[in-house]
């Protein structure tokens, strides 16, 4: 673990994450360290809280041995992790940069089989991103991973608790107990808000155009929508 107090950050940086060592171990484990990283002790005491049971869990494995870790299954691993966060599946971002096991060339090898049962299974229930090893562009389609990361984590969802008239729809940032008149607006647009009618949310963009201010929050205004008009088509749609 990497805190702003290491001495030469960079060079343990570059340690840590090296790869490519020839003759390394065959039986690697790999999913029981991403459950060790939630675990309530090891977090307190040795990760300084990195690990935060609200938050989305992204893990990226770069691998070409199978894991091997002791009673866990591909299943069972991604079953874990979606109960670490209270079984919401949206909150668990997987992607996993393993070798073409049907690659047999020189230039492809693997420890092992390769990965050829555990991260199998582990793709096909968690519908995780999978990259080529072996091929040539893989850091590429890594970096297209960042940037959905970016847009999922970046993207917040404010849950309405009644359906607003669309038309009447305010969305504001500022400080808590500000008036209105003090209040940014952000408009409705793509570097705005959106409203998804389907699950009756306000949909922050990962792009908002709006400059962050400490303890500033969102606010949402609107006026209930009278559901009767509906029949009568004096509501507009959403």
């Amino acid at each position: 673990y990497i805190t702003r107090q290491t001495k030469n950050p960079m060079q343990v940086l570059e340690q840590t994450v090296a790869i490519g060592t020839q003759w390394g171990p065959e039986a690697e484990e790999s999913f029981s360290p991403v459950l060790a990283v939630a675990d309530e002790k090891i977090n307190a005491e040795k990760n300084q809280g990195f690990y935060e049971k609200d938050a989305y869990l992204a893990v990226i494995f770069l691998t070409d041995a199978d894991d091997v870790t002791p009673g866990l299954s591909g299943e069972d691993f991604y079953r874990q992790l979606v109960a670490l966060k209270d079984g919401d599946r949206s909150k668990i971002l997987i992607a996993a940069v393993l070798p073409n096991i049907n690659n047999h060339s020189s230039e492809c090898t693997t420890d092992g089989h390769g990965p050829i049962q555990a991260f199998p299974s582990l793709l096909a229930v968690s519908g995780a991103l999978y990259v080529d090893l072996c091929s040539n562009d893989f850091g590429s389609r890594l970096a297209l991973f960042g940037k959905y990361l970016v847009q999922r984590v970046a993207t917040q969802r404010i849950q309405l608790d009644f359906t607003p008239d669309i038309t009447t729809l305010q969305v504001t940032y500022g400080q808590p107990g500000s008036e209105e008149s003090e209040r940014v607006e952000i408009p409705r647009s793509e570097t705005g808000y959106s409203f998804d009618s389907g699950k009756n949310q306000v949909v922050i963009s990962a792009s908002i155009n709006v400059q962050q201010k400490q303890g500033s929050v969102i606010f949402v205004k609107a006026v209930p929508a009278n559901l009767g008009n509906y029949k009568n088509g004096r509501l507009n749609e959403i």
